[in-house]
């Protein structure tokens, strides 16, 4: 842990850096555009501070993760697990502070750029899919690598009771992630990136939905479940 620990503390800094820097470095005018309709839009505009409070919303973020990922091996009720699910454990947290520097820079960019791209916000969208696709491709790819355990992973009554359950609900839905992942960026290059959007949150919500009824169906013909 003492490395992703480092490495997330290097993002971190990168991360508020960047924030900072983008703020000094913002052109002068007299609005800002602080916040985006569905559809890319600027729909509120406010002054140089609330710029800064809204490029502060990244690292802010960033910085909570770093703490959930690095508190949950310290409560997780089976310690046995910890060790098992390690390397696909700080996987993902990589990939999670990585995914915060792309977006923080690319919103550092899009600030920099701000008059010369008046299309920034819909190539933001499009990045922001983009980004969360592969995402999912890598979440799927790992998935089934992942041992029973309350850290990561598909967690439903049903899959923590049930090895069976566990290890086809994750193998299936590690499918799925990536398929979703596929399907969500190749829609950036064919739609509109507030649709491109759209099917990642409805994607994400179908995987979430089918994996929790699917882990019952198979926990409920499991002879060997724990009750």
């Amino acid at each position: 842990m003492r490395k992703i620990i480092m490495f997330s503390w290097v993002c971190l800094i990168l991360i508020f850096g960047l924030a900072i820097y983008t703020w000094l470095q913002l052109p002068e005018l007299e609005q800002y555009p602080v916040h985006w309709s569905g559809d890319g839009v600027p729909d509120r505009y406010g002054s140089k501070t609330e710029v800064l409070f809204a490029l502060f919303i990244i690292p802010l973020s960033a910085a909570f993760t770093f703490a959930i990922f690095a508190y949950i091996p310290k409560i997780e009720p089976v310690r046995a697990s910890v060790a098992a699910n390690t390397r696909p454990y700080t996987y993902i947290w990589a990939l999670m502070m990585v995914l915060f520097v792309g977006i923080s820079g690319f919103v550092s960019y899009s600030y920099a750029n701000i008059e010369a791209s008046p299309d920034m916000a819909q190539i933001s969208i499009s990045f922001l899919v983009i980004a969360m696709g592969a995402f999912f491709i890598f979440i799927g790819n790992i998935m089934g690598k992942f041992k029973r355990n309350f850290l990561v992973g598909i967690k439903t009554p049903w899959t923590l009771t049930s090895d069976l359950s566990w290890d086809k609900t994750h193998r299936l839905g590690g499918r799925m992630f990536v398929s979703a992942g596929l399907i969500s960026m190749a829609s950036t290059f064919i739609i509109k990136p507030e649709f491109a959007l759209y099917i990642l949150v409805g994607l994400s919500l179908a995987i979430t939905i089918f994996a929790f009824i699917y882990s019952f169906v198979i926990w409920k013909n499991d002879p060997n479940k724990r009750k």
